[in-house]
């Protein structure tokens, strides 16, 4: 285990003088791990943090001053009416009164393990008003791709709140997190802002040229030996079954996705986009077959067996999302999508399965290559990393030539609001993808982003857990799976 670095600031109040030492300490803390390059960018977050939890203490203050209940929605409006002009006119006074009162901002710079983090605290418990003003405003982010869009708008900045959230959200993203590296925790006495993420993630140029690294090398999704000699016992069987090759192809998105690769990516093969397992029946021959169980054969392109259960996990997560577009295509009257739709949900998550699978000599090559001996470490440190394994699985499926829809799904599917075209697909495969975890409880209800929600008319939790019942019948019935929490 890597030693932990940590750094506390602590302050009664803050103000400029305050702000400068701030400054200082993150930028000496980034410096020393060679990440001074993003000092403005998150010293713009970690002071619109500091100062929102700043002016949460002194709103107290004020609230005690004014003989006024916080706790009171009446007493609320009253106090608020005029908090910032009396701030503003007596903030000196106000400072007196905080560090009379006892209450503080701590700033904690954390890193541990290669993770990063900033806390910000104030030792007051966050009011259930601030906190769903909060939560409004992460939301509302999810909107917004530039400054001036957010300017161009007409947000209420009372409190200050406005667009402080928005813009260091938006600045996050910039830098590469999205808003799920950004925390909310709360106690009796006390709340904290917290910013976690790998190191890593940060250097998008780094990223870069290791994804595209990683892009190069993977000419072929490597497979599970034991389903390549599946189908060659299948195939030299004198009374074979198709339906039993395709069984075995469907059931497996790194065989799906490997066939679509060779039919995509070899124009003399098929000229048109493939977006359904019929297309890909219809241009699957026995010939292609044969070859594909040759090719793997003589290569050994393999699945790394200290893996399997987890890929076989991942494998069996997808095939049952493809299952959830179906329904829900055909619930929301999206028919005309349902057989892309089943494809892509089986091609989802299939660049997580290209990072468990690749091989170690594919690793070395690539560390060789880049000068870059933290390959290894990039690609594996964090298999949630939701970017990560979306950005590897779109820029091979582009790079293999599959329809842009699929594409836009494949890289959007965790991330739905970003993307700008085939947006019913990429929505449709995001909520299937949700509703697997919900299902078994690693989703709550408020983790559903809320636009897409509306944009299926599913207004409570009342109205999904209705479609999650009419669901799990469907799937027991078409398909005998029973889904447990």
């Amino acid at each position: 285990m890597k030693t932990e670095i940590y750094q506390e600031l602590k302050f009664d109040y803050i103000n400029h003088d305050n702000e400068i030492i701030i400054n200082q300490e993150l930028k000496k803390f980034l410096k020393n791990h060679s990440e001074e390059k993003y000092f403005d960018n998150l010293s713009y977050i970690l002071l619109e943090i500091a100062n929102n939890a700043n002016k949460a203490n002194l709103k107290r203050v004020h609230f005690n001053k004014m003989a006024l209940n916080i706790d009171s929605d009446s007493d609320y409006k009253i106090g608020m009416n005029n908090f910032i002009q009396k701030l503003n006119q007596d903030t000196e006074k106000y400072f007196t009164l905080v560090k009379k009162t006892g209450f503080f901002v701590k700033i904690e710079l954390v890193l541990k393990n290669d993770v990063f983090k900033i806390l910000v605290t104030n030792n007051n418990k966050i009011l259930s008003t601030e906190k769903d003003r909060v939560q409004q405003r992460i939301k509302l982010s999810t909107k917004f791709k530039t400054m001036d869009e957010i300017f161009s708008t007409g947000l209420d900045t009372q409190e200050g709140s406005g667009f402080g959230i928005i813009l260091s959200l938006l600045i996050m993203k910039k830098i590469g997190l999205d808003k799920s590296f950004f925390k909310l925790n709360e106690s009796e006495d006390a709340t904290t802002f917290e910013i976690s993420f790998p190191i890593d993630v940060l250097n998008t140029e780094k990223n870069n040229i290791l994804t595209i690294a990683l892009i190069k090398e993977i000419e072929y999704v490597p497979q599970n030996h034991r389903r390549v000699i599946l189908l060659e016992e299948y195939l030299n069987q004198k009374e074979f079954t198709i339906d039993q090759i395709h069984d075995v192809i469907e059931r497996d998105p790194s065989l799906t996705c490997d066939f679509l690769r060779i039919l995509q990516s070899n124009a003399s093969l098929i000229s048109n986009k493939i977006t359904s397992m019929k297309l890909l029946w219809e241009n699957l021959d026995i010939k292609i077959l044969k070859k594909f169980i040759s090719a793997y054969k003589l290569n050994k392109i393999y699945i790394n067996d200290s893996n399997l259960k987890l890929i076989e996990y991942i494998k069996d997560h997808s095939f049952e999302v493809a299952y959830y577009t179906q329904f829900l295509a055909k619930t929301w009257n999206m028919t005309e999508l349902a057989e892309v739709a089943y494809l892509t949900g089986i091609l989802h998550d299939f660049g997580k399965i290209i990072i468990l699978s690749i091989s170690k000599e594919i690793i070395k090559r690539i560390e060789k290559i880049t000068g870059k001996k933290e390959f290894y470490s990039f690609l594996f440190q964090d298999l949630t990393d939701h970017y990560k394994h979306s950005i590897i699985g779109e820029r091979l499926a582009a790079k293999w030539n599959f329809d842009h829809a699929i594409i836009d799904a494949i890289q959007y599917h965790h991330f739905p609001l970003e993307a700008t075209g085939n947006k019913e697909l990429v929505y449709l495969i995001y909520m299937a993808d949700c509703i697997y975890y919900y299902l078994r409880n690693k989703l709550e209800y408020t983790d559903f982003e809320s636009e897409i929600l509306e944009y299926f008319k599913i207004n409570s939790q009342e109205e999904l857990d209705s479609i999650c019942d009419q669901l799990k019948g469907y799937i027991k019935e078409n398909y005998q799976i029973e889904i447990e929490a």
